[in-house]
Order: C-alpha cells, then structure tokens, then sequence
C-alpha cells in the first residue's frame, strides 16, 4: 500500500532523556522534562530547543562554528535559572544523516550537545514495538516521512492485526491497526513493516499477551443425605477438559445429563449404615488445571466429632502411660496409668481429678451394660488380679472378683473388658503378656466363676505388656463367644465361637502394615445391630495413626466395617510425640438409645476425642 508524501516539519525526540545531569564542582546542569540534549532536525531544516535549568552563569562553547555553516545556536550564554537555547538548521540536501556538537559549560559542570539532522529522504517511525493486552486494542504508529512509503503486515500477523483504512479522520502522519482479541494461551507477536524506495524498511513489532485460561469447578464438595437425588457441579472453562467417568463398581451414583457444562448426577437412597462417597476428575492437558468433585452421601448414621483434646490441654503428662476410659453419668473417665481424672463427656472440658480409693490402683478402667464403673490393678505373675466396681463416684468399691496369677506364665496381665451387669450377671475378661493368654470368669446373681483361660491367636511377635492385646466377651453370656485383637501376627478381628475350644477365626481383615498398635475392644447393641470398634492406635511414627473402625458383627460370619474414623478427625492435626503406644477406645449408648458415643484416646497422639453417631 502507498501513501502520499506527508509534508510538515514536527520536532523528532529520539533518544529523549527525561532528566540528566552533570556536576562538577559547585555547577550544574540539568536538562527541564520533555527536553533533550540529543536534538533531532527534519532533513528539511528548521528549529529545536534545549530547555536546561543551572545554579549559575554558563555559556555554550561551539568548536570552529565556521565548520557547521549549515547550523547556529542563540544565545551563546546566559545566567542562573531556566534557560533556552534554540537550535537553527538550513535544509539537508545530502542522503546521510549529519550532526554536530557544542558543549554548555557552568562554573566547572560541563555537558556535552549533540544536534542530529535526518537525510533528505527521511522515514521515522515514533515506536518501534507496542504490547497489547489479551482483550485487543489499538496500534497507532506515528511517523514522519517527506517521501511516499507503504506498508505490510506480515504473515505472523496477518489474520490478527487489521489496518484501518484511511479517512476515518486520520491525520496523514499516522498509521491504525486493530489488533483482535486472542484465542491463543500464549503471547503472540507479528511485525508491520513500513517501506519506501530507496531507505531501509522500519519494522513495528506487535507483542500481544496470552489470553488467560479460564478453569472454574463449582461446588468440589457434595455432601447430601441418605435420601435418592439429584446433585449437579457447573465446569466454567474457555479451554479443552475431561470428565472423568463413574466406576463401574460405584453403581449408587450415575450421570444424568451435561450441557453448557453443567453435570447433573442421580444419586441413589442410601441404605447402608455408613456414609459413603466418590470423586469426579476434571482433569486437562495443562499442567496445574485440574479439579476433583467429591460426592458423599450419608447412611442409617450420621456421625460427627464432638470434640478432640490433647492431654497437655489438661496440664497432663503423659509418660509410659495406661489409657483407659469409662463413663459415669455426665463425665468421661480417664486413666492414664498413675491418675484418673473427669471431663464433661459432651465438651471434653475438664471437671475434676479423681482419688483411687485407698490402697487401690487403676490400671483397666471400663464400663458394664448397667454403668457400673470396673477397674482393677494389672498383676504381676504370682500377684493376684482384683477387679472392684463403683455404682458412682462417691460409692465404696466393692470386689467383684479376685484372682491368684500363677497359671500362666507372663510379667503381667491385665486389659479389663466387660459385658452385663457385674451385680447380676456379666462375662468379665482380661489378656496376660509374654504367654498371649487370655482369661475369662463369668459372674451370675453377682457371683464369678471359676477362672477359664486360653492362648490368644497366635503370633509371629511376642507383647511384653497387656496393653498390648485384648480380648472381650460378646455379650453377658461367655457362651456366646469373645472377640481378640493384638500387636501380633496379623492384626485381623478374630472370633472365638465356643471358648472351651480356644478356636478362632478371622472375621475383619484390619489390612494392617505393622505400624497400629491394636490393644483395645469395646462393644455395644445399637439400632438394633450389634457392634464392636477398634482402634488402631499408633505404635510408630508413620501409616495414618490412630484410626476408629466401628464393626457390624451381629452376623459374625459376615462382619463388615460400618464407619472409620480417620486420624485428622481424632487428633485434631496434632502430631506424633513418642509418649506411649497406650490407647483406648469406649463405645457407650445413650439413655434414649438414639446416639452412640466413640470415645477414643492415643498416647503417641496425645489426643482424646468424642465422636456421635445417630441414626438418619
């Protein structure tokens, strides 16, 4: 394309310098904003100023002026203050560029002029580079030209920078392009270039930026009750994603329909006694876009965490402790091996420290059905093992039964669980270490039998204290068998059937890595299920320590795992302090039968928590 000669002499600023300075001595010199130093003359002559401001008398020293005849410069010298000088050039006929220099001197400050003037055949463009945003906009290029020039757009910007067309009231020394928005998610950069015959071509480089990726998902966490719905989450993207399918095996939930990004899900009525749930992938092919919706439903049971507690929040230290829980009325008990102390059993704040009756020491500390306080002393091999009960906190403690520890060889047993009410009829147990024994006595019309025992499961690892296995009668009645867990072999929840037997069988595989350290049981009739939670309390300062598993066993040969509590809910974020591999878990029922409480304690953790489950 061509356009007419543009006539009309502007004054040219390149290499403009805002501010400059020279000191030397006590002068100086300092060139006024919008001023220059390095003037520029169009080739077809004319004025430019210098505009300087200085703290005392100067003068312009102009070497051998008879060598510029082509240009002068007025006045020569002048005082303190804004001063101007006015550069005069006579017309340039030549092809080159010319120039000359004088210097300003002020009482030691000395700064150096140079006068540029352009060719005959001059072509100056005001810019030579321009950064869009990503939205578009305008790129108006001023020049000056006193000859006819054309311009190109070049092929890597041809189909995004646009020239306007003239007589849109532009002046004759100006150039327009639209530069369109991007739809590209990189910086993008094309050329234009400005010619005329006989000069070298100016080329204007067009930088426009990236257009911003738009990646929104919306709500990423679906949590709806047990009843069958619909659920839906919105994707907002201005890029390429992918929506990962449903598994096949998570059948309770399907895609319905998606348009205009919006993913709608029917979600089936949940029948199961735990919650469960599922994650979506939104996923791209760029790095750092990528989002999961998950969806969790709840079942029969709605559990939360009541509250969570460190021991050192109760100015408690815990070293090589024993912990055990009970329940007595409004309070949770808890042992630690050396004290006893209370906490409001719904906000875990604390209440008061409990004295052990005298001359009693507590080491297993539980509850029966009818909220008998048990406790006992772990015994030594050949000390006797007395187990004593409390109807409440200010009773006197009655003996419920006493053993001699002769039988079976160990440093120790202990690990009191019981079932029933000790007054009338209730099957009490106890574990012995080092021989992995447990023992069993069953109490009628308040009365203990005789001591039954057998070994525990066996295991590829001996336990050196009782805390470290445990076994716990079924119901009341020793006849309907006990339950085992233990630090040894392979973790799993083990059924006896028939206790004369000493037969048992798995009937929940813990998927243990080593890591728990399994030594507590408690069970309870809830909802009209019966049920038996372990903890996996923590033994070493790695796997996902502690964690609650709430086990339906009302079919034993079908035991399957209701609800896990994982270890963020029951530590509260706190970490591993290497205080003890003691923990406990206590599952009581309240009066109206419609709650059960969790409560669970980690010594390595130092943490006690409560956690509710109602029935949805």
């Amino acid at each position: 394309m061509k356009i007419s000669k543009a006539i009309g002499l502007l004054s040219l600023a390149i290499l403009a310098v805002s501010c400059q300075s020279m000191k030397e001595g006590n002068g100086s010199i300092n060139i006024a904003e919008g001023s220059t130093f390095t003037p520029v003359i169009a080739s077809a002559g004319g004025t430019a100023t210098i505009e300087f401001t200085t703290n005392c008398d100067w003068n312009a020293n102009v070497p051998n002026i008879s060598s510029y005849s082509w240009s002068s410069i007025t006045p020569t010298s002048g005082g303190a203050g804004t001063n101007v000088i006015t550069v005069t050039a006579l017309r340039n006929d030549n092809y080159d560029d010319r120039s000359f220099t004088f210097d300003i001197k002020a009482s030691g400050a000395l700064q150096t002029v140079t006068v540029t003037q352009r060719q005959k055949d001059a072509l100056t463009v005001t810019s030579g580079e321009f950064e869009i945003p990503e939205e578009g906009g305008d790129v108006k290029i001023e020049l000056m030209s006193n000859i006819e020039y054309g311009f190109k757009v070049e092929d890597d910007g041809k189909d995004w920078i646009i020239p306007v067309p003239a007589g849109k009231g532009l002046e004759p020394s100006e150039l327009l392009f639209e530069v369109l928005p991007t739809n590209v998610f990189e910086v993008r950069t094309g050329h234009i270039t400005i010619s005329s015959e006989g000069l070298q071509d100016e080329t204007i480089t067009v930088t426009q930026a990236a257009k911003t990726r738009v990646f929104e998902v919306s709500p990423t966490a679906i949590n709806i009750d047990r009843k069958k719905q619909e659920v839906s989450f919105t994707v907002n993207a201005n890029f390429d994603y992918e929506v990962s399918e449903i598994p096949a095996e998570v059948d309770w939930i399907s895609l319905k329909s998606s348009e205009n990004g919006k993913y709608v899900y029917e979600v089936q009525e949940n029948l199961d006694q735990g919650a469960r749930s599922t994650s979506i992938a939104i996923t791209t092919g760029v790095e750092g876009y990528s989002e999961t919706v998950t969806v969790e439903q709840t079942g029969l049971f709605e559990t939360k965490v009541l509250w969570t507690k460190t021991y050192a929040s109760y100015s408690k230290t815990l070293s090589s402790p024993i912990l055990r829980l009970a329940e007595a009325g409004d309070y949770l008990l808890v042992s630690t091996g050396s004290s006893v102390f209370a906490v409001n059993r719904l906000s875990g704040e604390y209440v008061t420290d409990i004295t052990a009756p005298d001359g009693l020491t507590i080491h297993s500390l539980t509850n029966d059905d009818a909220g008998n306080i048990v406790f006992a002393a772990n015994a030594s091999y050949g000390g006797t093992f007395d187990v004593y009960s409390m109807t409440d906190l200010t009773g006197t403690p009655e003996q419920v039964l006493t053993y001699a520890h002769s039988e079976i060889y160990s440093s120790s047993m202990g690990n009191l669980r019981v079932r029933g009410n000790v007054k009338g009829k209730a099957a009490v147990t106890a574990s012995v270490d080092v021989s992995q024994y447990w023992v069993a006595w069953q109490i009628e019309n308040g009365t203990a039998s005789s001591a039954t025992f057998g070994a525990a499961p066996a295991g590829s690892s001996t336990t050196w204290n009782p805390q470290a296995l445990c076994t716990a009668p079924v119901s009341d009645n020793l006849s309907d068998g006990l339950l085992y867990i233990g630090y040894t072999g392979d973790y799993n929840l083990e059924y006896c059937a028939d206790y004369t037997q000493n037969s048992w069988t798995p009937i929940f595989v813990t998927g243990s890595a080593g890591n728990e350290n399994y030594n507590c049981l408690s069970t309870a009739e809830f909802n009209g299920r019966k049920y038996v939670a372990y903890e996996a309390g923590s033994h070493w300062n790695y796997g996902s320590c502690p964690e609650v598993h709430l086990i339906d066993i009302t079919d034993k040969s079908n035991a399957t795992e209701t609800i896990m509590i994982p270890a963020s809910d029951i530590t509260g974020g706190a970490s591993y302090t290497g205080a003890g591999a003691s923990s406990d878990v206590l599952l009581t029922v309240s009066d109206d039968g419609n709650t059960l409480y969790i409560y669970v304690t980690d010594g390595n953790y130092d943490c006690l928590s409560c956690i509710s489950v109602t029935a949805n």
